[in-house]
C-alpha cells in the first residue's frame, strides 16, 4: 500500500510538471488572441565580450541581433495573417510577468496599451527534440507545445543545404496550422 501511494505522488508529480496548453486550445489562442514573437539578446555573449575588452566584437554582435530582429518583426508582419502578432525582447520577458503590457510592441515598434487575456510564444531556437534550429512554440508558462501541434519549423532547407528565409518559414508554419485547423 505504501508503494502504491509513493507511486501516485511521483506519478501527480511528474505530471504537473508537464502540462501544457493543449493543440486545440493552442490553435484557439492563435486564431482569437495573441502570438507573442520572442526576439532573442544574447545578453551573456555582449558582456563576455565585454568583460574580455572586445567593444568591437560586442558591437557587432549587437548590431547583428538588431538586424536578425528587424528582419523577424518584418517577417511577421507582412506574412503571419492567422491572428494577432506582438513581439518582446527577451531582456524584457520579466516585465510582461510583471503584467506591464508596455514590454509587448507593434511592428512599428509602439508599446501595447492593454495586455492580451493569452498568448503563445514563438522564437528562433533550437527544437528541444531536434537540436535544429527553427521557429518553436511555447505557451503562456513556456512549455514548448507538442504533436499534433505545429510547434516547429525548421530553418533549414532541402537536405540542409540551404537555410531558409523568415517569411518562408511563416508560411510554412501557417499552412501547417490551416491543415491542422481542418481535422479539429
Amino acid at each position: 500500500m505504501k508503494n502504491y501511494f509513493l507511486l501516485i505522488i511521483a506519478l501527480s508529480v511528474a505530471l504537473s510538471g508537464t502540462a501544457q496548453t493543449s493543440a486545440e486550445d493552442a490553435l484557439n489562442i492563435l486564431r482569437n488572441h495573441t502570438l507573442i514573437v520572442k526576439l532573442i539578446v544574447p545578453e551573456k555573449k555582449m558582456e563576455a565580450l565585454l568583460k574580455a575588452n572586445k567593444k568591437e566584437e560586442m558591437l557587432a554582435v549587437q548590431k547583428e541581433t538588431e538586424r536578425l530582429h528587424e528582419n523577424l518583426i518584418q517577417a511577421f508582419y507582412t506574412t503571419y495573417t492567422f491572428g494577432k502578432v506582438a513581439f518582446i525582447y527577451s531582456t524584457e520577458m520579466y516585465r510582461l510577468a510583471e503584467g506591464d503590457a508596455s514590454a509587448l510592441f507593434d511592428a512599428r515598434g509602439s508599446p501595447l496599451e492593454k495586455l492580451p487575456t493569452t498568448w503563445l510564444f514563438i522564437e528562433l531556437s533550437e527544437s528541444p527534440q531536434r537540436s535544429i534550429n527553427g521557429f518553436v512554440v511555447r505557451d503562456k508558462e513556456h512549455y514548448v507545445l507538442s504533436p499534433p501541434f505545429p510547434y516547429f519549423v525548421s530553418q533549414w532547407g532541402f537536405l540542409h543545404l540551404s537555410t531558409r528565409s523568415f517569411p518562408s518559414m511563416i508560411s510554412e508554419w501557417q499552412d501547417k496550422l490551416n491543415r491542422f485547423a481542418l481535422r479539429l
